[in-house]
């Protein structure tokens, strides 16, 4: 599910159903784990490489509680050049 600009609210939300994350710093990740309204968990993890310029976020689904993971989105993000 895409992350948007809504008319009717200030700055970027993300439609759909409410997906409450906690999490932290792990080895140098950041990991946000929780869950959707239904039972499917959620694990995300963000990850700096090691020139800085990039960051690899790894979106992954599980329906058995974390025993399994499924990759749902793997991307990279770039720093624009000014």
């Amino acid at each position: 599910m895409p992350n948007e600009v809504s008319g009717t609210r200030p700055g970027w939300t993300r439609p759909g159903p409410p997906l409450l994350l906690d999490g932290g710093l792990i080895d140098g990740r950041m990991v946000l784990e929780g869950a959707s309204p239904s039972t499917t968990r959620h694990r995300i993890t963000w990850t700096p490489t090691a020139g800085g310029d990039e960051v690899r976020q790894l979106w992954e689904t599980s329906e058995d509680e974390g025993t399994t993971w499924t990759v749902a989105f793997d991307g990279r993000y770039q720093r624009v050049p000014r």
